[in-house]
């Protein structure tokens, strides 16, 4: 990440590298158009995703974006995000985006929707092409809000080791910090918020609303969760978690049924959602899950995605998952809107 600017990345060139100078007393330098950029895991090759700065070298076709070019008719509700900062209980700096309604009246209240992914090697606030989803989810009238937790990538390893051996303790009570601020701005309905992710932030979804004062959403819908670290493969989880010998305290309250037994309030309304043929999130992950809300008499939406693995794929049923989240949150969050 850029030193100045964490939410944009960079590819800096550093002559020597001393091991524990900060990157701007190295004498670094910023390579142009790199503001956009992926590293290989072995960190040998890097692509470039966007635009800036170019060198033009000659117009084949302009691709000018006037009334003919295909995202005219979507140009006028095109919302960009604002960015902020918040600060984390251990005084960490804590960057978030917050998206309007096109139409946004600030003399009005709007629902909100909390994205959230929140695991590592993640980094969902960046200054790059804003996401498809949350362009329309604020075209559909939704306030949309992103936050980057403790545990997440590109903020150093002191950020990242705010997780070690605690999953689900530290991410969501930077989450539940940015709900406080985004409940507290005079356009949002406090009444109306709800939260969606999906792997980790189908995790980081259910343990924020089991873990989160009575009220503070309204819906809820978490697809492909982990519920249960001993579920996950040990080649991602020992990595943060240590095994379960060493740390069995940590894999316990790091779980949702740890946190499910001692619920004392009412959840809100809930969707969960899994592919059936998933081989990353096993699928007993939300059957185990759905066992225990049944048993408890805890009210649950549920779709599943016969054949599908981790992700939910082809045109026909992205936009089926896309529409069975909208109309969930139609139900729940706008069923009163002005």
């Amino acid at each position: 990440s850029s030193p100045s600017q964490p939410p944009q990345t960079g590819l800096y060139r550093i002559t020597p590298p001393p091991s524990d100078a900060e990157l701007e007393a190295m004498g670094a330098e910023r390579l142009p158009g790199s503001d956009c950029i992926d590293l290989t895991p072995m960190s040998a090759r890097v692509t470039r995703s966007c635009p800036d700065p170019i060198e033009l070298i000659t117009w084949i076709e302009e691709n000018a974006l006037d009334e003919t070019h295909p995202y005219a008719p979507y140009l006028e509700n095109h919302t960009v995000p604002e960015y902020g900062t918040l600060t984390a209980e251990d005084g960490q700096t804590l960057y978030y985006s917050i998206q309007l309604p096109p139409d946004f009246d600030a003399s009005k209240t709007y629902p909100a929707l909390v994205e959230i992914y929140g695991g590592p090697h993640v980094q969902t606030v960046n200054r790059n092409w804003e996401r498809l989803s949350d362009q329309f989810y604020s075209r559909e009238g939704y306030v949309v809000f992103r936050i980057d937790n403790r545990g997440m990538a590109n903020r150093g390893k002191r950020f990242e080791d705010a997780i070690y051996r605690q999953m689900g303790i530290p991410e969501v009570r930077d989450v539940l910090g940015g709900v406080d601020w985004l409940k507290s701005q005079p356009f949002v309905d406090g009444d109306r918020v709800g939260i969606q992710g999906w792997s980790y932030g189908g995790y980081l979804t259910l343990m924020t609303i089991l873990q989160a004062p009575e009220g503070t959403f309204s819906a809820a819908v978490a697809g492909a969760p982990v519920t249960d670290w001993a579920l996950y493969d040990t080649f991602y989880t020992e990595r943060y978690m240590d095994t379960p010998q060493d740390n069995a305290d940590g894999y316990e309250k790091s779980s949702v049924f740890y946190h499910l037994e001692r619920l004392k309030t009412d959840l809100p309304e809930l969707m969960l959602i899994h592919g059936m043929a998933d081989d990353n999130v096993t699928f007993d992950n939300t059957t185990r899950l759905m066992a225990e809300l049944q048993q408890r008499g805890i009210l649950f939406e549920l779709m599943t995605y016969p054949g599908q693995r981790h992700g939910i794929r082809g045109q026909a049923l992205s936009t089926h998952l896309l529409k069975t989240r909208m109309a969930f949150l139609e139900r729940h969050l706008k069923a009163t809107d002005e």
